[in-house]
């Protein structure tokens, strides 16, 4: 026989998907669903069943609604997350752009750099003779009126004179780096 709180529970479900129920009475439900697992299929049965009658202007589900709402809350914070972490890395490969090209620029526009892109040049006096050093540790004894020019970078990447007039080198040997003697009609390579 089924006793009177079978039939009670029924009306108190029925009450609260139609939207009249008590907080006490939601209370109850909650508990006699819990209790059972038996009791939840029945309560999810009943559930399709108002639903599919097309009486549930009421039915609202504050619960379901609320962890819908907290997981599409995490999704947006998360995303987020992931753009603000991209905004991060930016920001620190500007800083290190910053002080990569701070020095790099500091060289290229500095004296040193300038030096070496530019030509050095070398006159003797009309009646004089004179002895120079190049930065090889090649001797030079210019005679009488003569030129020589080389590029500020001499010695690193090339050893190349240009002559114009007479002039007797005591070259420094270097197996890796050829000395030119470039003049007007010929061209010397030690």
């Amino acid at each position: 026989m089924i006793d009177e709180s079978y039939y009670n529970i029924y009306d108190l479900i029925t009450k609260y998907f139609s939207g009249e129920t008590s907080f006490e009475e939601v209370h109850k439900i909650e508990k006699w669903v819990k209790e059972d697992s038996n009791n939840k299929k029945v309560y999810n049965e009943l559930r399709d069943i108002w639903i599919s009658s097309g009486d549930n202007k009421n039915l609202f589900d504050s619960k379901k609604a609320f962890r819908r709402f907290i997981r599409k809350k995490e999704q947006y914070n998360n995303s987020r997350k992931r753009v603000l972490n991209i905004y991060r890395y930016i920001k620190y490969a500007a800083v290190l752009l910053v002080f990569i090209a701070l020095p790099l620029a500091g060289y290229y526009y500095s004296e040193d750099y300038y030096s070496r892109n530019s030509m050095v040049s070398i006159k003797c006096k009309l009646g004089d003779r004179s002895n120079v050093v190049l930065p090889d540790g090649t001797s030079v004894w210019l005679n009488s009126g003569s030129e020589i020019s080389y590029a500020g970078n001499f010695n690193h990447k090339n050893r190349n004179i240009k002559l114009s007039g007479e002039a007797y080198f005591r070259v420094k040997r270097d197996i890796f780096m050829p000395f030119n003697i470039k003049t007007e009609k010929l061209n010397v390579k030690v």
